[in-house]
């Protein structure tokens, strides 16, 4: 099974997403990162990483993939059983529809706090450092891109 983990962050107007593969082992499979010229919530940026998420995991032809996200918001609403009436809630449903026969999709919310410190058992500090720089490296150059 291969885990996407997915965040977002803002530059002024400009919204950029992230996205990282890897399986079970730690095994680093891929990832990407864009961004968009375009003022938008929170949470309608967090589903637009969602969405590329998936786009990129239909790439690669994945069965199984695990979705991993910060955003509790995003987490419940997919997850919820009653339909949620909201225009987020209706792209919701959309995204599952477009995932439920091209693989299982799960998503699980996770603080980020939480998940370093998980990580570190899961991982070791060697392995943990190295994805913070890259977590970091990437931040800076979405920082630097749009000076």
């Amino acid at each position: 099974m291969i885990k996407i983990n997915f965040d977002t962050s803002f530059h002024g107007k400009f919204v950029c997403y992230g996205l990282m593969a890897k399986d079970a082992d730690g095994f680093v499979h891929g990832g990407c990162m864009g961004y968009v010229n375009k003022e938008m919530q929170i949470e309608w940026a967090e589903l637009l990483a969602m969405e590329e998420s998936i786009k990129f995991a239909r790439s690669k032809n994945w069965k199984i993939v695990e979705l991993e996200s910060d955003c509790a918001s995003l987490v419940n609403r997919f997850n919820r059983r009653q339909e949620d009436l909201t225009m987020l809630g209706h792209r919701v449903r959309e995204i599952k529809k477009q995932t439920y026969f091209l693989f299982r999709l799960i998503l699980i919310g996770s603080h980020v706090v939480v998940i370093r410190s998980l990580m570190l058992f899961v991982l070791g500090p060697k392995q943990i450092i190295i994805l913070l720089i890259l977590i970091w490296i990437i931040r800076r150059i979405s920082m630097n891109f749009f000076k």
